[in-house]
C-alpha cells in the first residue's frame, strides 16, 4: 500500500484483462511491481518480481497483435517478453541502461518508440521478428531462421535548401536508412540459449538442460552466412558475410540493387572479394534465401517507389532497360581494362628481366617494353584520363570515357521520367567514344602486342652469365 500508481494499460485481445505498474522507489523500495488482472479487477496477480528484471518499474506495454509479446520499462532498462509475461529478457542490442518511462507501437511501421527520462525518443525499428518469436517458440531451434522484411521504399533524395554542409546545421536524429531492412535470427552452437517456458522453475538451468537433444542433433559449423536475393528462379543478387560471433537477432542491410560490374580503375586499388552492387532493381516481389551450412530458409520482401513521385511502371522499365544497355557496355570497359592492366604488368615484368639480365645485351628488348609501356599507359589515358600528379585542388578532364559513362548514367538514372533526348544524347556520346576507344584497344592486341609477345616468345632467357676468371 501507499506505492505510487504509474500506469494502468487496457489489453487490446481481452476486455477483461488490465496491466497495473506501480512504484515504490520514494520510499527507497526499488522492487518491481507490475499487476495483471483478467477478470475486469476482481483478482490480480503479479507479473514481474525481483528474479525477473532489476529496478523499479515505469510502464509496460502489450504488442496489440500478439498477445505473447510484452514489453517492460524499468529505472534499468528496456525488458521484453515472449511468453504472456512468464520471463523476461533485458533488451542490451544498441539500447542504454536508462530510466524508460513510456512505450508506445507506431501502427503502420511496427516500430517500438521509447521514451526515455528527458534524454531522447529511440524508435526500435521493426518489432515483427519478435512478434513471429512470441508466436511460434519453436523458431528459435532452427540454426537460422529468416522473417519476412518490411516493405523497401527506393527514396529519391535531395539536397535540402539552407545551409550548404550538414556540419552548419542542427543534428536532429539520425534518418532510416533506405536500404532494405532483413532480420534473421542466427543458432551459434557454441552459444546456444532457449528461453524457459516453465511458469513456476524460473532457476537457472544448467548448460545441458538448456539445449535440447533435438538441437544438438542439428548442430550447424559454418564460418560464413550467405543471403540471395531472386527475381522469379533467377538470383539477381548476393550478400555473404562472416558468421555472427553470438546467437541471437541480427540485421541486414540490401541496397535494393542488382549485381554489377566490379569496380574499375586505373590501379588495383580495391580488393574486396564482396560482390559488387549494380542498378536498382524495379519495384515488385523479391525473395530472400539464406544459406547457412546445410540449413536455408527463406523470405520474401516488397520494393516499392518512392510514392511521393509521379512516375509510371512503364517509364521505370524504360530507365532499367538503359541502365541494363549501360552496364553492357560498362561489362566492356571492364574487360579491356584489365586486359591492358595485366599487359603492363606483363612488360614492366619483362623489363626488369631484361635488365637484371644484362641492360646492354638486352638493350632492343628493354626499349621494345617501354614503347609497350607508352602505348599501353596512353590507352588507358583514354579510359581515365592523363594522370596528374600535382598536388591540391586540380583540373580533371570530363573528356575521359569512365566520365562521359558517369554522366550518362547518373543523369538516367537520376531522371524522373524515361530516357528523353538529354539522356538519350549522353548515352549516344558515350557509346561512340567507347567504339573509337574498344578499336584503338583491339588494334593494338593485334598488332603492336602481338610482335612484342612474338619476340619475347623467340628470346631464351638465360639467367646464367659467363665469368671471366679473376686474376
Amino acid at each position: 500500500t501507499g506505492a505510487w500508481i504509474n500506469q494502468i494499460r487496457a489489453s487490446n485481445h481481452n476486455p477483461a484483462e488490465a496491466l497495473l505498474v506501480a512504484n515504490d522507489y520514494r520510499r527507497f523500495n526499488d522492487a518491481p511491481i507490475v499487476y495483471r488482472t483478467k477478470d475486469f479487477g476482481k483478482s490480480w496477480e503479479q507479473i514481474v518480481d525481483k528474479n525477473d528484471v532489476i529496478g523499479y518499474t515505469l510502464c509496460v506495454l502489450q504488442d496489440p497483435i500478439e498477445p505473447n509479446l510484452y514489453f517492460l520499462g524499468t529505472s534499468d532498462g528496456l525488458y521484453v517478453s515472449f511468453d504472456e509475461a512468464k520471463n523476461w529478457n533485458k533488451w542490451t542490442a544498441g539500447f542504454p541502461t536508462t530510466n524508460i518511462m513510456d512505450l508506445a507501437i507506431q501502427p503502420r511501421e511496427h516500430d517500438l518508440v521509447i521514451g526515455t527520462f528527458g534524454r531522447a525518443a529511440y524508435v526500435l525499428d521493426d518489432i515483427q521478428p519478435l512478434r513471429s518469436i512470441a508466436a511460434h517458440p519453436v523458431y528459435l531451434d532452427d540454426p537460422v531462421k529468416l522473417f519476412r522484411a518490411p516493405d523497401a521504399y527506393q527514396v529519391s533524395r535531395q539536397q535540402p535548401t539552407g545551409s550548404r554542409f550538414g556540419a552548419d546545421g542542427m543534428f536532429h536524429g539520425e534518418n532510416r536508412s533506405s536500404d532494405a531492412r532483413i532480420t534473421y535470427y542466427l543458432r551459434v552452437p557454441e552459444s546456444i540459449t532457449v528461453l524457459d517456458q516453465s511458469t513456476t522453475n524460473k532457476k537457472k538451468k544448467s548448460k545441458k538442460e538448456q539445449i535440447p537433444e533435438s538441437i544438438v542433433k542439428k548442430k550447424v559449423t559454418a564460418d560464413s552466412i550467405t543471403f540471395q536475393i531472386m527475381n522469379g528462379s533467377s538470383v539477381i543478387r548476393t550478400l555473404k558475410l562472416k558468421t555472427p560471433e553470438k546467437s541471437g537477432f541480427h540485421k541486414l542491410s540490401w541496397r535494393l540493387d542488382e549485381k554489377g560490374i566490379p569496380y574499375i580503375s586505373r590501379k588495383n586499388s580495391r580488393t574486396s572479394n564482396a560482390e559488387a552492387g549494380g542498378i536498382d532493381v524495379l519495384p515488385g516481389d523479391y525473395k530472400i534465401k539464406v544459406h547457412y551450412g546445410e540449413h536455408t530458409d527463406s523470405s520474401m520482401i516488397k520494393v516499392l517507389f518512392d510514392p511521393r513521385i509521379d512516375i509510371s511502371q512503364q517509364a521505370l522499365i524504360e530507365k532499367y532497360d538503359a541502365l541494363k544497355a549501360l552496364e553492357k557496355s560498362e561489362m566492356k570497359m571492364y574487360v579491356a581494362v584489365n586486359r591492358l592492366k595485366e599487359g603492363l604488368k606483363l612488360a614492366n615484368k619483362y623489363k626488369s628481366d631484361f635488365e637484371a639480365l644484362d641492360s646492354i645485351l638486352y638493350q632492343p628488348e628493354i626499349k621494345l617494353c617501354e614503347s609497350i609501356q607508352d602505348s599501353i599507359n596512353v590507352l588507358l589515358d583514354h579510359f581515365f584520363g592523363e594522370e596528374d600528379e600535382r598536388q591540391g585542388i586540380t583540373m580533371r578532364s570530363d573528356k575521359s570515357l569512365m566520365s562521359l559513362y558517369r554522366q550518362a548514367f547518373r543523369h538516367t538514372a537520376n531522371a524522373g521520367h524515361s530516357p528523353a533526348t538529354t539522356e538519350y544524347a549522353l548515352i549516344l556520346k558515350f557509346e561512340y567514344h567507347l567504339v573509337q576507344v574498344l578499336k584503338n584497344v583491339n588494334g593494338f592486341y593485334e598488332k603492336d602486342w602481338s610482335d612484342f609477345r612474338t619476340t619475347v616468345e623467340q628470346l631464351s632467357l638465360n639467367p646464367f652469365k659467363n665469368y671471366k676468371k679473376i686474376e
